[in-house]
């Protein structure tokens, strides 16, 4: 019993990883400063309270099983596995736009899986290009991504005014991935069976339907969220006996909570974190930042910066990079064969190099 005990702890702690370094720390700063302790502020509940909504949603448009049978029967009338590659990482780019980077991949990463199970062929590449793709497809919107629901709400941004400031960076990103693609991925021939059953068409209208109310509520008050959220929670709560609530990732949405109050107690404890600093050293601490511990606590970090634009590009670039740089890069490694950490870098560290210079000569010089 004894021993089962430890090998449960053991998995958990592997499993949800992140949500323990977290607690971990919050518990070592309630010791070391508590009076300094920041609980959730009111742009960041909101944003914690987007990211659950959007989280519940995309899980019931997981659960229908509908995107799966529209992916495959479009893959299967394609053999080209470059082709059958460009447009897997192109639904990711433009689910991760919409439903977060980390949510794209869980969406669209078992595609990729079953394609390579399928066609017996090494996907390892396209599952990394996914992975830079969902962080750059996810620069554009606010909801795309935490760091940009943060900083949109923080300074109080207009959404178009979001699009436009980040859009020339997003395209030449995209360019540059697309580039990295063709040089990456073979033209290897793919042959594409077996359509998933078991279909629910009633529950992706649905969600999509209350997604897309949800997007027009985000430009409303937080209390409408709250009431929204409210009724998220009970419709999906009582869907076919709450399946879609039990299989929703809890811990990651309390990983974001532990993040927002861990960094936020540890920008107010150090001075550093509050000196105004140049945008060319700006930009470039943001990247080594999130490299270091990933790009949603760099800009909790980095949120009293007045500069909010280049703190955008600096967070949103440094995504890529080593695994750590977004969570959406841990959810890609998980899914890598042999090799995985070193493949991984191999590529994204290039792509960090390439693209953090070209937009810092472009976009800040």
């Amino acid at each position: 019993m004894e021993r089962f005990d430890k090998e449960a702890i053991k998995k958990y702690i592997q499993k949800e990883f992140l949500f323990v370094i977290f607690a971990v720390l919050f518990i070592i700063l309630l010791v070391l400063v508590p009076r300094k302790v920041l609980l959730l502020k009111n742009t960041e509940y909101q944003v914690v309270l987007i990211l659950a909504s959007i989280i519940i949603l995309t899980q019931g448009i997981k659960e229908s099983k509908y995107l799966n049978v529209s992916a495959y029967k479009l893959i299967s009338r394609v053999g080209n596995g470059r082709v059958v590659g460009i447009f897997l990482i192109f639904i990711t780019f433009i689910f991760s736009m919409f439903l977060t980077n980390d949510i794209a991949l869980l969406i669209t990463i078992p595609f990729v899986i079953s394609i390579g199970d399928i066609a017996k062929k090494d996907i390892d590449y396209i599952i990394i290009l996914q992975a830079i793709a969902a962080n750059v497809g996810s620069m554009l919107f606010p909801i795309g991504n935490p760091q940009n629901l943060l900083i949109w709400k923080h300074y109080n941004i207009s959404f178009i005014h979001f699009i436009s400031m980040m859009a020339p960076v997003v395209i030449l990103n995209t360019i540059i991935l697309v580039l990295f693609y063709f040089i990456i991925v073979d033209r290897e021939y793919y042959k594409v069976i077996n359509v998933p059953a078991n279909v629910d068409k009633k529950l992706f209208n649905i969600s999509i339907l209350i997604m897309f109310i949800f997007f027009i509520l985000i430009f409303t008050y937080s209390l409408y969220i709250v009431v929204y959220f409210i009724i998220i929670a009970l419709f999906y709560g009582m869907y076919k006996k709450g399946k879609i609530i039990k299989n929703i990732d809890l811990f990651l949405i309390l990983t974001f909570m532990l993040i927002f109050i861990d960094f936020n107690t540890i920008r107010i404890s150090l001075p550093v974190f509050q000196t105004q600093i140049s945008p060319s050293y700006l930009y470039f601490w943001g990247i080594a930042l999130s490299q270091v511990v990933s790009n949603v606590p760099a800009t909790t970090l980095l949120i009293s910066q007045h500069n909010y634009r280049i703190l955008a590009y600096s967070v949103n670039i440094g995504g890529n990079g080593t695994v750590i740089g977004s969570i959406a890069n841990l959810i890609a490694l998980k899914q890598i064969k042999n090799s995985g950490m070193k493949k991984f870098h191999k590529i994204s560290l290039v792509f960090l190099l390439i693209t953090s210079l070209m937009v810092y000569m472009v976009f800040i010089l």
